[in-house]
């Protein structure tokens, strides 16, 4: 069988197909180095070490996101010419209570758009989403997502504190639904996930019927998602509504 061509990118697209079909563990540089037929040291031209490897791997899958309301097109915006834009009257004015959006290009948006957008993300890399959060801030899309996220939770009333540690929940909830998506078993084929699945089943419904009726009940959708797209959409409305329930009640007390 030929042997990839060894790369930067050939590499990642590796790792990533590794994770993918076998678990993040398994994404080694000895590993790889014998995917492309290779010495470990032949590595090391394109990565440092296995944490710069992860690391980019995580920063590959936040570049792509579809932010929501970004009006950037298709060529990346930097600072200093956002800031040239403005300066010369080229940027849209900014909804009042939103002072960097038009620097940024942003439309206004909701809450539920963003976590859509980065679960959206995730879930196409479910292996790989747990080294996402670590490296947000080292992608621009990253940087954008935050944000924005910021911004809407400003205009909603919170302080930065209080603002930052939702947007940062938000980011490890995402992150937790997709990897713990029930019945979604990483690095398992189809054969040995429907037979650890069963097993789970089989644990719960051995349980003491007098004493845990109602885990009992919901054997099914505590071991496997009926509806993946209801799955998700319920558990950010969730979220969400508890921010907006908790903004309601620091408006009342300030």
């Amino acid at each position: 069988m030929n042997k990839p061509a060894l790369s930067r990118e050939s590499v990642l697209a590796t790792a990533l197909s590794l994770a993918e079909t076998e678990g993040l563990a398994a994404v080694t540089i000895r590993r790889l180095a014998t995917e492309f037929g290779v010495t470990p040291m032949a590595m090391y031209w394109h990565f440092a070490n296995k944490e710069e490897l992860l690391a980019t791997l995580g920063q590959a899958v936040i570049a792509e996101l579809e932010l929501p309301g970004f009006r950037g097109g298709s060529e990346r915006e930097t600072p200093d010419r956002l800031v040239s834009q403005v300066e010369g009257g080229r940027a849209e004015a900014a909804p009042e209570g939103d002072p960097t959006a038009a620097v940024l290009g942003m439309e206004q948006v909701s809450l539920t758009e963003l976590l859509t957008a980065l679960v959206s993300v995730l879930r196409q890399h479910p292996a790989v989403a747990p080294l996402v959060p670590s490296q947000f801030f080292a992608e621009q899309r990253g940087l954008e997502l935050t944000e924005q996220a910021l911004v809407l939770l400003a205009r909603m009333g919170f302080s930065a504190a209080e603002a930052a540690n939702i947007a940062r929940t938000a980011l490890e909830l995402c992150v937790m639904l997709v990897v713990g998506e029930p019945g979604r078993e990483i690095g398992m084929d189809e054969c040995a996930r429907e037979e650890h699945l069963a097993g789970k089943m089989a644990v719960i419904r051995g349980l003491p019927a007098e004493r845990y009726p109602s885990i009992i009940a919901a054997a099914e959708p505590l071991t496997r998602v009926a509806d993946a797209e209801e799955f998700y959409r319920g558990s950010i409305e969730l979220f969400v509504a508890g921010v907006e329930a908790r903004a309601e009640v620091l408006g009342g007390v300030r």
